[in-house]
C-alpha cells in the first residue's frame, strides 16, 4: 500500500536529506496522493502498475502551487501556476511525488556543486573528510533514487546529467530519444538537447516511468515521437542481437576499473547469444567541444529572460538604477551563480557576429558530422543494434577533488555521454562494476538509434542481470 510504502520511505529520506539531496519536501502532497492511491486499491480500480509508487522530481520540473528554484537564487520564492506535462502524466497514474531534489543551477554543471542549496553528496559516502559527490546535474535525483527514498526519479538530461550521476550512484539513468517526452513544464538550459529522463534501481521499472510520460504534446513542438510502451523482460535472449564496442571511446583517461568493466560487458552479451563488433565513430573527439559550444548558445539565450522585470528576483536597490540595463545588470550579477554566468558570457561570445561562423556555426557542422557517424554505423554493415560504452571515466570523485579539478577536466567527464546527446539518441547506464580501489559503482552505457527504445532496454535488461549475477558470487 501506498501510505506503508511512505512511511517506510522515512529513514531512507532522511537520509537523502543528509547527502542535500531534497529542496522541498512534500509531506501533506504525498500523503493525500498515498490515501487517494490506497483507496483506489481497496476498490479495486488501481490505475496501472505505478499506482502508489514513489517519486522525487528534479527542481527544474514546475509543479502547480509548489516551489522550483532550479538550483538558483534568482527563482528564489517562485510558485509556478502550472504542472509539467511529464509530472502530470505521471501523477495522473498515481504516483506520489514526495520530494523534489537537488540540482546544479539551471542544470549546468557535471558533479551537482553549482547549486544555491549547496552541493549534494553521494548517499555512499557523504561524511567527513571522504564525502563523494553524486555527480551532476540530477545529482538530487541519482542520490535519492540510490538512498531509497523513492521508487524513481525524475530528471533531465542535457548532455548527460541523467546518465552521469546514476553511474556514481549505482542506480538506473535512461534518457529516452529526444522528443519523446514533452519539456513543457521544464525549464530550458539549451532546448535543442533537454530531455525529460528517468533514474530507478531497475531497468524495468525505469523502462515503465518513461513509457508513461512519453507522447506528443501539443504545448511542445519538439515532443513528436509517438508514446511507448515497452517493458524488457526478465531473461532477455540477445540472440540475433549485434554490439558495437566503438574504439574512439578508449581514452586515456578511462580507469583500469573502467575497461575491466567494459570488457566484462562484451562478455556478459556473447554469454546472452549476443554479437560483439569493433565499430569507429570518428569525430568523437569533436563531439565534446561541439556539444559545449552549441549548448552555451543555447543557454545564453534562454537565460536571456532572467532579468529581474519579466523573470527573476529583481536585485535590492534596482530602482535606484539608472538604466534599465543597470538593473538588469544587478539582478543577474545578484542571482546567477558563477557557472551560470562563465556559461552565458561564452554562450553570447560565441554567438556574436564575427565570431558565429567560426564556432557555432561550425560547432553545427561538427554535430552533423556526429549524427552521421551513428547512421553509418547503425545502418551499416554489418548492422549494429546498439552501442556499449563506459558511462563514465572511473568512480565518483570525492569533493575536495571536484572541486579543485581545472574547467577542462570537469568537462572531460562527459566525453562518453555527450555524443548520443548531439544526435538525439536514447542511451541508458546501468550499473556496470565496481572501482576496484574503492568498491564504488560504475556505469555501463548503452546508446541506440533516434526512435528505437526497446533495443536499448533489451540490451541493458540483460546487462543488468548478468551484473546482478556476477556480484552475487
Amino acid at each position: 500500500m501506498a501510505a506503508a510504502r511512505l512511511r517506510a520511505a522515512s529513514a531512507s529520506i532522511a537520509t537523502a536529506r543528509r547527502c542535500n539531496a531534497l529542496v522541498t519536501e512534500l509531506h501533506g502532497r504525498a500523503a493525500a496522493q498515498a490515501a487517494a492511491s490506497d483507496a483506489r486499491a481497496e476498490r479495486g480500480e488501481a490505475l496501472g502498475p505505478l499506482d502508489g509508487l514513489l517519486l522525487t522530481v528534479k527542481d527544474n520540473f514546475c509543479i502547480e502551487n509548489v516551489p522550483t528554484s532550479c538550483g538558483s537564487k534568482g527563482l528564489e520564492g517562485f510558485v509556478p501556476p502550472y504542472t509539467a506535462t511529464v509530472v502530470q502524466k505521471l501523477e495522473a497514474l498515481g504516483m506520489v511525488t514526495v520530494a523534489k531534489t537537488n540540482l546544479d543551477e539551471f542544470g549546468m554543471g557535471t558533479f551537482n556543486l553549482h547549486s544555491a542549496a549547496g552541493p549534494v553528496l553521494h548517499p555512499g559516502a557523504h561524511e567527513g573528510g571522504g564525502a563523494r559527490v553524486a555527480g551532476g546535474s540530477s545529482g538530487g535525483a541519482a542520490a535519492a533514487v540510490a538512498a531509497g527514498c523513492g521508487d524513481a526519479a525524475l530528471g533531465s538530461d542535457t548532455g548527460g546529467s541523467v546518465r552521469l550521476p546514476a553511474a556514481y550512484c549505482g542506480v538506473v539513468g535512461w534518457k529516452p530519444s529526444y522528443g519523446r517526452s514533452s519539456r513543457y513544464g521544464l525549464a530550458a538550459y539549451a532546448s535543442s538537447f533537454d530531455t525529460p529522463g528517468v533514474l530507478s534501481t531497475s531497468v524495468r521499472t525505469a523502462a515503465a516511468v518513461a513509457n508513461a510520460m512519453s507522447g506528443p504534446d501539443p504545448a511542445d513542438a519538439t515532443a513528436r515521437l509517438a508514446a511507448t510502451d515497452y517493458v524488457p523482460e526478465v531473461g532477455e535472449s540477445l540472440d540475433g542481437v549485434t554490439v558495437g564496442i566503438p574504439q574512439e571511446y578508449l581514452v586515456e583517461e578511462l580507469s583500469a576499473s573502467g575497461r575491466r568493466a567494459w570488457a566484462e560487458a562484451e562478455r556478459w552479451v556473447q554469454d546472452r547469444g549476443g554479437r560483439v563488433v569493433a565499430v569507429s565513430l570518428p569525430h568523437t573527439s569533436a563531439a565534446l567541444p561541439a556539444y559545449y559550444l552549441l549548448t552555451l548558445a543555447e543557454a545564453s539565450s534562454n537565460m536571456a529572460r532572467y532579468d529581474g522585470v519579466e523573470y527573476g528576483r529583481r536585485a535590492r536597490g534596482a530602482d535606484e538604477c539608472g538604466t534599465v540595463e543597470e538593473m538588469i545588470t544587478a539582478a543577474r550579477d545578484g542571482t546567477f551563480g558563477s557557472e551560470v554566468r562563465k556559461r552565458v558570457l561564452t554562450g553570447a561570445f560565441t554567438l556574436s557576429r564575427t565570431l558565429y561562423d567560426s564556432y557555432y556555426a561550425q560547432a553545427q557542422r561538427v554535430r552533423r558530422m556526429v549524427c552521421d557517424d551513428f547512421g553509418r554505423v547503425f545502418g551499416g554493415e554489418p548492422a549494429v543494434d546498439v552501442l556499449i560504452t563506459p558511462t563514465a571515466c572511473g568512480n565518483a570523485p570525492t569533493l575536495a577533488e571536484a572541486q579543485t579539478m581545472s574547467q577542462l577536466e570537469t568537462l572531460a567527464n562527459d566525453v562518453f555521454t555527450v555524443p548520443a546527446s548531439l544526435a538525439g539518441l536514447p542511451a541508458i547506464s546501468i550499473p556496470g562494476g565496481v572501482d576496484d580501489g574503492t568498491g564504488l559503482p560504475l556505469g555501463l552505457q548503452i546508446i541506440g538509434t533516434r526512435g528505437n527504445e526497446s533495443s536499448v532496454l533489451r540490451v541493458a535488461q540483460a546487462l543488468e542481470e548478468e551484473h546482478a549475477a556476477s556480484r552475487a558470487l
